[in-house]
């Protein structure tokens, strides 16, 4: 049977692993990642939630959202380079069960990606957006951290 086939519905759009199921294997393969990467369970936990929230925003699926965002980054186990491909390899060498949709969004992420679904748009916003936060700021720049604090009080007064 096709993933994304139902015996008695025809074709799921709704992808048979669940969020737990993704967000176990994002944390099993993420611990295994080089030092230099630690900015990715944090950076992963925002996008999950940007992606939720746009999700809903924008009248699409928020469970694949969610699902798609605890996946996108996985590839880093292996280091930046090719990321966003190898995390779909790792995927499915894993046999999890993605609808299109979900693999569109975890290869078309990157900045130079071009996502062919909503979804794939979706998470490549989220995941951008993700760097723009506080926590993400002084993580990967935690010697400017009064300097980002500084920023910030500027841009509430501009607001």
């Amino acid at each position: 049977m096709l993933v994304d086939e139902h015996p008695r519905l025809g074709v799921n759009p709704c992808p048979m692993i669940t969020e737990a199921q993704a967000r176990a294997f994002f944390y099993a393969n993420i611990k295994l990642s080089p030092e230099e990467f630690s900015f990715i369970t944090p950076h992963t936990r925002l996008v999950v939630e940007m992606a939720a929230l746009l999700a809903q925003k924008e009248g699409q699926d928020v469970q694949q959202a969610r699902i798609a965002a605890w996946l996108h980054d996985i590839g880093y186990r292996h280091g930046f380079d090719g990321h966003a491909a190898r995390g779909l390899s790792m995927c499915k060498e894993a046999q999890l069960d993605l609808n299109a949709d979900i693999e569109d969004a975890i290869v078309n992420h990157p900045t130079h990606g071009i996502p062919k679904t909503a979804l794939g748009t979706l998470i490549q916003r989220a995941d951008k957006l993700s760097f723009v936060s506080t926590e993400m700021m002084e993580l990967l720049y935690p010697e400017k951290k009064e300097l980002i604090k500084e920023m910030l009080r500027v841009a509430e007064r501009l607001l």
